[in-house]
């Protein structure tokens, strides 16, 4: 039987239905509006654009989610009926409305299916943050400020710091410790007659001239002649050009304790060699005809007085993680064509930087000098040690090897995190730099700078070594070898197991901590240890060392590496080898680089004290074959690429010096509770620390629709962000507390992230 609908054969029924329904929706649309104008009486603008009304009337929406008990779980009609008479009420211009009133209902409804889909991927947290058209950014739309957009206003601000006439403030923000150095000025300039000899006179302009010609604390003052030339520095215009003469540097490099660096070096120049000459020929590339910069280098991790016997057992199987880097470093620095020389006691940093006078000033055109001073932490207390209360006149050329990094809480001296407890002070931080200055051997974090090292290995030829069923244990020193028998007993199923590890004075290793089926060949050379690798399956850590260079070896030769997880992961707070660390990064696994950066087929992740977890892994690696894997930035060019570029343009001397150029920025809003440094990452990008200044300011919430309710600065490093609560806002009021890596569940940040160069995250793509 067919049905007909009744509305066609009773046309009067259809209209009268449409009248008591549309009776019933003014009614409870009148309620809704007359409830929300007594609670919340702000009018509407009286704009015509579409977008905008959708705007206002979303943060509007969002605002009222108290009265969610009125709405219910009203249907489509009546949400329609509410928006309706709600700016209706709230309008002048009825009219006006009405022409708009369907895009803005089309556009409600495609946004609210957008949250649900990402709300069910996990993309918006469940109280949605009013700022949908950045905070949803899935990585494709475009940046909310783009690093171009400020160029222009920070050329204007240079212009307008080094005009200031009257010298009396304030200062720019790119300068954020000149009110300070000034203050002290005032009061001290007769402390030491050195002021005076650069033109100080007691005047606002005499003090900043110095601080800007002499120490580099505040902007430049044009407008300003002094009595006495503040400054007159020898500037070098000496080009460099590829050093192949490996001689002198053999020289430099005589003494006993560089024995080990010596030979790597050695051993590799070859390689090196080629690299530079591959580099050299590169359409538009800055690798060579760089100024040339004197450097000073102080190894102090092998001196006499650190008592680490790191140069002693360097043949022996001891660590060799910081004498590769720094073996790598000389030798793509000397390559170059920069002046170096070399250090390793504290006598030597006491003979070189002597100085006959004693003053207050820095010390200028003496042959003291250096552009750059390269130390390792160790170095740094043994050079404060020697030079005393010079020590901040040399604070902004150092650049200090720091194998695990050092974050900005660690850094500040006196500052620490709310909250925190125990001594958040320790050994190894407090040292009041630039946190670019720390040197890192792999890309733990972009508030400090990428070093790395070179990874060795020998190139695939004609002659390529077959796999066989063997496994190679990570574990050069008996101490590794403890508690690892019943994780051993499940590799041997699978495999031969193989170590290398450096034998006592008996010339045995302790059958208790060694299974008797591993067949140990002793600490080898470079090419025995090259041969072993290239014949082996599967590289088999044990949990330690942390990070080290070997696994990335073994994968450049072709192996399997299985990679150790932590649960929970290993920090200061529940380690000992951390505890004195100056960082609160978190290790995952024994090496969290070839986890992250590599990962399968190549790396393999697992808990080793859970053997159903290791038999699958090797299993899986038993029926694969794998090519090897070596990422460009652990290459010989990739190394000499990075070396190259961080000499010729990072520049902590210059407060006004800006590298990476700024308009490589793009500026994001992370998640709530997200880190800058993981925003970044989810849109293919690398936050960058030297862009913060750039955005903290109260003009960037404004770029990003962030209605402030609140603008506060604090010492930080969440900073700049706001809060979801009440929409607090929040920048920085000290520079060296910017960090990429601060996480708050509370704050939502504001982000500058930057490209990078294939292969080398360390530089952007116009940073080569």
């Amino acid at each position: 039987m067919r049905l007909r609908n009744p509305f066609i054969r009773y046309p009067g029924g259809f209209l009268g239905v449409c009248f008591l329904w549309g009776t019933f929706l003014l009614l409870f649309g009148f309620m809704v509006t007359y409830h929300l104008s007594s609670h919340h009486p702000t009018d509407l603008s009286n704009s015509e654009d579409p977008v905008e009304l959708e705007r206002q009337l979303r943060r509007r929406i969002e605002g009222l989610q108290e009265e969610r008990a009125v709405l219910g779980d009203m249907p489509v009609a009546g949400r329609v009926h509410w928006l309706a008479q709600t700016v209706e009420h709230m309008k002048d211009s009825h009219e006006k409305l009405v022409a708009n009133i369907s895009v803005l209902l089309s556009k409600v409804r495609r946004l609210e299916q957008e949250n649900i889909q990402l709300r069910r991927q996990g993309r918006l947290p469940a109280q949605a943050v009013s700022v949908p058209d950045t905070n949803r950014n899935d990585g494709k739309k475009d940046a909310i400020v783009k690093g171009s957009e400020l160029q222009g206003k920070v050329a204007a601000q240079s212009k307008d710091d080094a005009d200031n006439g009257d010298c009396s403030g304030p200062f720019s923000d790119r300068f954020p410790h000149c009110e300070g150095k000034m203050k002290w000025m005032r009061n001290f300039w007769k402390s030491d007659n050195c002021y005076a000899e650069h033109g100080v006179d007691g005047s606002d302009c005499s003090f900043q001239a110095y601080l800007s010609e002499v120490e580099n604390w505040c902007p430049m003052v044009k407008s300003y002649q002094p009595g006495k030339a503040a400054v007159e520095e020898t500037v070098s215009h000496e080009r460099t050009s590829i050093n192949s003469d490996l001689q002198p540097l053999l020289v430099l490099l005589q003494d006993e304790k560089l024995a080990w660096v010596r030979k790597r070096i050695s051993l590799m120049w070859p390689d090196w060699q080629m690299a530079a000459n591959i580099l050299a020929t590169k359409v538009n590339s800055s690798f060579s005809s760089n100024t040339v910069k004197r450097i000073f280098l102080h190894l102090g991790l092998i001196s006499d007085n650190a008592g680490f016997k790191i140069a002693e057992t360097a043949f022996h199987g001891g660590p060799l993680g910081e004498l590769v880097q720094w073996a790598d470093l000389i030798a793509s620095l000397y390559l170059v064509g920069h002046k170096l020389t070399i250090s390793f006691e504290l006598q030597h940093i006491q003979r070189q930087f002597r100085q006959t006078k004693l003053s207050a000033c820095p010390v200028k055109n003496s042959d003291n000098e250096f552009d750059i001073i390269f130390i390792d932490i160790v170095g740094l207390r043994q050079f404060k040690k020697a030079v005393g209360g010079r020590f901040d006149q040399f604070r902004c050329q150092f650049r200090i090897l720091d194998s695990f990094g050092t974050e900005p809480e660690f850094n500040l001296r006196g500052y620490k995190r709310p909250g925190s407890t125990g001594d958040w002070g320790q050994a190894w931080g407090n040292w009041n730099l630039n946190l670019r200055q720390f040197w890192t051997m792999f890309p733990h974090s972009p508030d400090n700078s990428f070093l790395g090292f070179v990874v060795d290995h020998k190139e695939a030829n004609g002659n390529k070594v077959e796999k066989r069923r063997q496994s190679l244990v990570y574990g050069k020193e008996l101490d590794m070898w403890k508690d690892s028998r019943a994780f051993l007993d499940v590799i041997q199923q699978y495999t031969e197991v193989h170590a290398t590890i450096g034998t006592t004075k008996t010339g045995k290793v302790d059958p208790s901590l060694v299974p008797a089926y591993v067949t140990n060949h002793g600490v080898l050379d470079r090419d025995g240890i090259q041969q072993l690798l290239q014949q082996t399956k599967v590289f088999i850590g044990l949990g330690f060392p942390y990070e080290g260079p070997a696994p990335l070896e073994a994968l450049a030769n072709g192996c399997f590496f299985l990679n150790p997880k932590f649960t929970p992961p290993l920090n200061r707070l529940n380690t000992k080898f951390f505890k004195e660390k100056p960082t609160l990064r978190a290790l995952t696994s024994q090496h969290p680089y070839a986890e992250v950066f590599v990962g399968r087929p190549h790396v393999y992740t697992v808990d080793i004290n859970d053997a159903s977890a290791v038999k699958q892994a090797m299993e899986e690696i038993s029926a694969l074959t794998v090519s090897s894997y070596l990422p460009y930035e652990f290459t010989h060019m990739g190394f000499l690429e990075r070396i190259s570029a961080y000499a010729s343009n990072q520049d902590f001397c210059d407060a006004a010096h800006q590298w990476p150029p700024l308009s490589a920025l793009d500026v994001f809003i992370a998640k709530r509770g997200q880190s800058c440094k993981d925003a970044c990452l989810d849109r293919g990008l690398v936050c960058e620390p030297e862009f913060f200044a750039a955005i903290n300011k109260e003009e960037i919430f404004k770029s990003s629709n962030v209605q402030c309710s609140s603008l506060s600065e604090e010492q930080s490093i969440f900073v700049p962000s706001f809060e979801d609560s009440g929409w607090k806002c929040f920048l920085q009021s000290e520079p060296m507390l910017f960090s990429c890596v601060g996480e708050d569940s509370a704050r939502t940040r504001i982000c500058p992230c930057r490209k990078y160069a294939k292969g080398q995250v360390a530089l952007c793509t116009d940073c080569r």
